[in-house]
């Protein structure tokens, strides 16, 4: 493949490769940053309820 210019075409250089060194890294954040995001959604949701009215410590 050879690009065009004014003075005539120019070849190109070695394909761009689409795999960066740091991807495993960013996979493993974002992996990491979603199982902590799920722990977190399943304690919320697997915390007892408290109504308005009643207190948070029983030691009154």
């Amino acid at each position: 493949m050879s690009l065009s210019t004014i003075d005539g075409t120019m070849p190109s250089k070695s394909p761009i490769s689409l795999s960066h060194p740091l991807r495993p890294v960013l996979v493993t954040v974002f992996a990491l940053k979603f199982a902590v995001a799920s722990l977190l959604v399943a304690s919320a949701c697997l915390a007892p309820s408290v109504s308005a009215e009643s207190r948070y410590s029983v030691s009154d």
